[in-house]
């Protein structure tokens, strides 16, 4: 799947792809922005295509020869929330994961992704679960059962408790004062439950049943914070998607 396109000279393109076989690549698509029937549309959002990849002896950039969309979700396009989805779980394994670095478990989780966003509709909980599963992929899961600091259980619903970004979980009550990092939050045992219950769905689609809930609303906004603020400390800089994201809350 397409993560980024960058112009390059007069005609071409880079553009970055995550590819089951070998993970993120940046290859050169020559021609690309004059020919789009090249390509035949799959240097877009919203699709998955096989790439014909050539490695070029001595360079970081592969040569795109070709490529032919196999799955499309261009339906998607007419609603503005699940391409704004869509966007951002394409711009979070662009950032989260290295280059060249074969993780076909990502590219199915993307897939699975807008699967759920053409079933469903767009849904705060789908991306919570989407987060969640990423990191667990990358090796990155939030601690969720036990404090990160001393390893209870047993304290970790009892008011005081805290979701620390920095070290990647949940702080108890008793340890909670010693948390010292940015974006420390109070994580009710409300929102805990929800976050479990978030991360132990089947499958993405079933995550957007935890939407219906009217007085979870505040939970789900706790819970948003805590793993974007978890995201964003792992990825060094703000993410643009997210931007967008609650612009759109702020003027639905």
């Amino acid at each position: 799947m397409l993560l980024r396109t960058t112009p390059f000279a007069e005609s071409d393109l880079i553009v970055q792809l995550f590819t089951a076989d070998h993970g993120k690549v940046s290859a050169l698509a020559r021609g690309a922005r004059k020919s789009q029937r090249r390509f035949a549309g799959a240097l877009g959002l919203l699709v998955v295509a096989s790439y014909q990849l050539r490695p070029r002896p001595r360079a970081d950039l592969w040569t795109l020869e070709s490529a032919t969309v196999v799955r499309e979700w261009t339906a998607l396009a007419a609603d503005v929330a699940a391409v704004a989805h869509a966007s951002y779980a394409v711009e979070l394994v662009r950032e989260l994961t290295p280059a060249e670095q074969p993780e076909p478990d990502v590219l199915a989780l993307l897939i699975e992704l807008h699967d759920a966003l053409a079933a469903r509709g767009p849904s705060p909980s789908l991306l919570r679960a989407f987060e969640l599963r990423l990191l667990e992929v990358i090796g990155s899961a939030p601690s969720l059962d036990r404090c990160i600091a001393c390893g209870a259980r047993d304290a970790i619903d009892a008011p005081g408790t805290v979701f620390d970004p920095g070290r990647g979980g949940v702080a108890c009550a008793r340890c909670a004062p010693g948390c010292r990092g940015t974006g420390i939050r109070p994580l009710p045992a409300t929102a805990r439950s929800y976050l479990v219950a978030v991360r132990q769905v089947d499958s993405l689609a079933d995550a957007a049943v935890h939407d219906d809930d009217v007085d979870a609303a505040h939970d789900r906004a706790i819970v948003r914070d805590c793993l974007v603020g978890m995201i964003v400390g792992l990825i060094g800089h703000p993410l643009r998607t997210v931007e967008f994201i609650a612009k759109m809350r702020a003027h639905p």
